[in-house]
């Protein structure tokens, strides 16, 4: 969000983004990759739980690359959603969670390709 053309109203309330001061709440998908965490605990049991990170890191090189946060592959970005909060809701009691499922529903709608029918 950096051109004027990309802002849109408070997500929560509907209203203007008034005063100039508006928060930007990025949401994404994270996840822990499961062989990195099998080599992990392979490595440390091989060295009886005594293996410094260093060691890990040479020997289980997937361990280093553990979790995935979505917003930060390039090729799933789609799975971050963006949530635009005006100050006075920002400082308001808001589902979060509420807030992001509405953004990712409302994203959902208008990247979907319209089909027609013959």
């Amino acid at each position: 969000m950096k051109k004027l053309t990309d802002l849109r109203p408070c997500d929560h309330c509907g209203g203007p983004l008034t005063g100039g001061l508006f928060h930007v709440l990025r949401f994404s998908l994270a996840v822990v990759k499961a062989q990195a965490v099998n080599e992990f605990a392979g490595i440390s049991r091989f060295f009886g739980g005594r293996a410094s990170a260093a060691v890990v890191m040479n020997f289980a090189p997937a361990a280093a690359d553990a979790i995935v946060v979505a917003m930060d592959e390039p090729d799933a970005r789609a799975l971050m959603t963006e949530v635009v909060l005006c100050n006075r809701c920002y400082c308001d009691d808001v589902n979060l969670a509420v807030l992001a499922e509405k953004r990712a529903a409302a994203t959902a709608d208008t990247d979907t390709p319209a089909t027609t029918t013959a």
